[in-house]
């Protein structure tokens, strides 16, 4: 499949993988490439044009729009190719599936944001300005380092049909 390969040459299994991994826990039962495929096929399901008016649409969208393609549209043997567990197509089926998409989206996201910061909180002046106080500069730094470059293989990638 071309975006399997597409995703091996871009580099960011690679850089997102050691970010994520756990030594602890149950496995993990969706591989980063797995992510990015989905990721990638979403998009390519869509036509790359996708309006949104706020960021939690952006997060719901591609949830469930990953989670539907990964789980249940992508043929068996791709799936086990992925690394992939079978959710049974229904309601609950689906709501695991689309909890182990979340969580692995926002570990990746988690561990790559630059800000000290919680998310989805309205917080008082004073405890943010506690927070910033409290954060350390260098992991801050190192994390917006860790982003940009992150972003920009992501971007890097959607330029190579272009050139």
């Amino acid at each position: 499949m071309e975006v399997l390969d597409e995703v091996a040459d871009s580099g960011l299994v690679e850089e997102i993988e050691p970010l994520v991994a756990r030594g602890t826990g149950s496995p993990c039962t969706l591989p980063v490439e797995a992510l990015l495929v989905g990721m990638c096929l979403t998009a390519a399901h869509n036509g790359g044009v996708i309006l949104f008016t706020a960021v939690t649409d952006l997060l719901y969208f591609l949830f469930t729009a990953v989670t539907d393609l990964l789980y249940f549209a992508l043929a068996d043997e791709m799936r086990q190719q992925l690394g992939l567990r079978p959710h049974p197509d229904h309601d609950h089926g689906f709501e695991a599936a689309y909890a182990v998409v979340r969580r692995r989206i926002h570990s990746v996201l988690d561990a790559i944001d630059p800000s000290p910061l919680p998310k989805s909180h309205r917080l008082a002046r004073r405890h943010v300005e506690k927070l910033l106080a409290q954060a350390d500069p260098a992991e801050l730094a190192r994390k917006r380092t860790l982003m940009v470059r992150v972003a920009n293989m992501i971007l890097a990638m959607s330029l190579r049909e272009a050139l």
